[in-house]
């Protein structure tokens, strides 16, 4: 029988390593038992409780730089749980995620899914030879990338007899249907039937145009089918990977997509709604004043414009020094950019898309993009702050009506102004909301 001797000092360093795998094994949420029991071991040699208790002291602060300076922003939400309460308002919405489902009168809303590009998926989470299955305006799609790098978006049901083509194999830069071993080109047709010599023409799927810009794959949508007839811009530092990613931000809402853009020109509740400081301890004497435009782009008809002015309040005393002009370029139903000027740093861009995975229930995606100057954590800080108050804003879409002829008075002008920009979004074949709702559960 041998036994193994390991000398104190050893032993006192084993604990420390114990101590710091604790900490890097999840630097986000502490592995306690781990950190306790290196705490434990290492403190057992009377010399070493100093340095015990040094470290975990010194811990905690590479915790909160970690996750301040290097980590980026990542605020996921659970598309079931969107009942959040909005942080500084200090309300709780009536009912629970099903309730809105039930008890939410649609009115005689637009069409649900209006004309433009669509954000699909980020462009790293598909990679050359393999497939992801999306819902979104209300349809099954399947997103793959051939093994020339280029991705192609297709009806996720194979024509045949409806089996998910997600679950296929790329061969080369064509899908391979699981069941039958039916294979679709890029564009939707059938190149290959294995147990038929010839392919028939009809023998496809549907195809949708797609675009690669900023990090994501866009989708066109257009009920009539017709080709784009503008496309999703591209931000120039994002695109060439000047620009850092800094972290990104998850929400869903129960309204109509019109009603998150509709935000931007509804300059009258900005007072009501965002008045609060966000953060709540400071809220009795720190407050936000906002002052902001709205206008249609002249040489772009399927963009609008706003500038948004943000200043400090103290006990009610505007400091108009002490503020933030944001930016925001919307382009068509659902892609947004708000971009701020940092003196001597540079520009940050937060790329927000809105989706509609089915009627009446809306994904909201927001990255965040720095030039090479700017610290993480203030491009963080300025996603997080947009966040804040878009949580507030989702606490009333979630409870609110679509008022399709609201009672407005003279202040409230942009917001038909909004609405008639909107309107181009929509054709004679878009889906109405009595069309679908039979046939989904929202």
């Amino acid at each position: 029988m041998h036994t193994l001797t390991v000398a104190p000092g050893f032993a006192a360093h084993a604990g420390l390593v114990c101590l710091i795998t604790g900490f890097l094994h999840n630097v986000s949420r502490f592995t306690v038992s781990t950190i306790c029991l290196g705490l434990l071991h290492w403190s057992s040699f009377p010399d070493k409780v100093p340095q015990a208790f040094t470290a975990l002291l010194v811990l905690p602060i590479l915790l909160v730089y970690y996750k301040l300076f290097l980590k980026p922003l990542e605020i996921v939400n659970d598309p079931e749980s969107t009942r959040r309460t909005a942080r500084g308002i200090g309300r709780r919405s009536r009912h629970g995620a099903d309730g809105i489902r039930t008890t939410k009168n649609p009115g005689a809303t637009p069409p649900p899914y209006p004309n433009g590009w669509y954000r699909v998926v980020d462009s790293t989470e598909v990679k050359p030879g393999t497939t992801k299955h999306v819902s979104m305006l209300g349809r099954q799609l399947v997103v793959y990338r051939g093994m020339d790098g280029k991705a192609a978006v297709l009806d996720a049901y194979c024509p045949h007899l409806g089996a998910d083509l997600s679950g296929g194999t790329v061969i080369g830069n064509e899908l391979r249907c699981p069941f039958h071993g039916w294979t679709f080109g890029a564009d939707g047709q059938v190149t290959k039937i294995p147990y038929c010599d010839t392919v028939p023409k009809f023998a496809k799927t549907a195809s949708w145009p797609i675009e690669e810009a900023n990090g994501f794959i866009y989708m066109w949508f257009d009920a009539e089918g017709r080709e784009p007839s503008w496309h999703p811009p591209h931000i120039e530092g994002v695109d060439s990977g000047e620009w850092s990613y800094h972290g990104r931000a998850i929400h869903y809402a129960h309204c109509h997509i019109a009603e998150i853009p509709e935000n931007g020109a509804d300059i009258a509740h900005l007072p009501v709604l965002h008045e609060k400081c966000i953060f709540p301890i400071l809220s009795p004497v720190v407050g936000h004043g906002w002052s902001a435009t709205w206008e249609r782009n002249q040489e772009l008809s399927h963009e609008t414009l706003v500038n948004v002015k943000h200043d400090l309040e103290v006990y009610g005393h505007r400091f108009t020094s002490i503020g933030v002009t944001v930016s925001i370029r919307q382009v068509g139903p659902s892609i947004v950019f708000l971009k701020a000027d940092v003196p001597f740093l540079g520009q940050m861009i937060v790329s927000q898309s809105v989706v509609p995975l089915k009627p009446l229930f809306q994904q909201s995606t927001y990255h965040v993009y720095a030039s090479p100057a700017i610290p993480r954590f203030l491009a963080k800080m300025f996603l997080w702050s947009i966040v804040q108050q878009f949580e507030r804003d989702i606490e009333v879409w979630n409870d609110k009506t679509y008022i399709v002829k609201p009672m407005l008075v003279k202040g409230d002008g942009n917001i038909l102004g909004f609405r008639r920009w909107f309107q181009q979004f929509y054709s004679e074949s878009s889906d109405k909301l009595t069309d679908v709702a039979s046939v989904v559960d929202w």
